[in-house]
């Protein structure tokens, strides 16, 4: 193979790659197969599906046409997100959990706490993003108020759910 092949190659795989994930369905059928359990080497993946469950789920296509069968994919891909507990993710998530009232109301906070709520705060405490103290309160007041007191308990369910979806 010479080297334009492989470039030709490259280039022609990544534009069907990129039309593939622009399916809901096929973004699902990659969830059902990570699913129990993602890891670190399915990170750079989780996050450009995260960054297209977010626009899917603020876009005008949504609602347009009526297409909520895919609708619970960017908790789906959280879940995964939560199992690789990077702290780098979890300002992305709390921007999800804020696209609008569906998202605020579905988005469970335990999504954003993946390395353990109280290393999460500790950890956006130096980060320099706009709206990282907003979440250090917010996830403040979940602790306080006791929501990740059974984050195994939550864990569990959410395989399970995600199982038998």
């Amino acid at each position: 193979m010479t080297p334009e092949d492989f470039l030709t190659d490259i280039v022609v795989n990544m534009e069907q790659r990129r039309s593939l994930l622009s399916s809901p369905a096929f973004r699902e059928a990659l969830y059902r197969h990570i699913h129990p359990k993602a890891n670190s080497a399915h990170l750079p993946l989780l996050r450009l599906l995260f960054t297209l469950e977010q626009e899917y789920r603020s876009s005008e296509e949504l609602q347009e046409a009526d297409d909520y069968a895919h609708f619970e994919n960017l908790y789906w891909c959280a879940f995964f997100l939560f199992q690789v507990g990077d702290i780098t993710d979890v300002i992305q998530m709390w921007r999800a959990k804020n696209i609008d009232m569906d998202t605020a109301c579905g988005f469970d906070a335990q999504f954003m706490v993946g390395s353990g709520p109280e290393q999460t705060i500790a950890d956006l405490q130096h980060s320099p993003e706009s709206d990282a103290q907003e979440l250090c309160d917010y996830l403040q007041a979940n602790i306080d108020s006791g929501t990740f007191s059974n984050l195994r308990r939550w864990y569990d369910q959410k395989v399970s759910y995600y199982a038998e979806t």
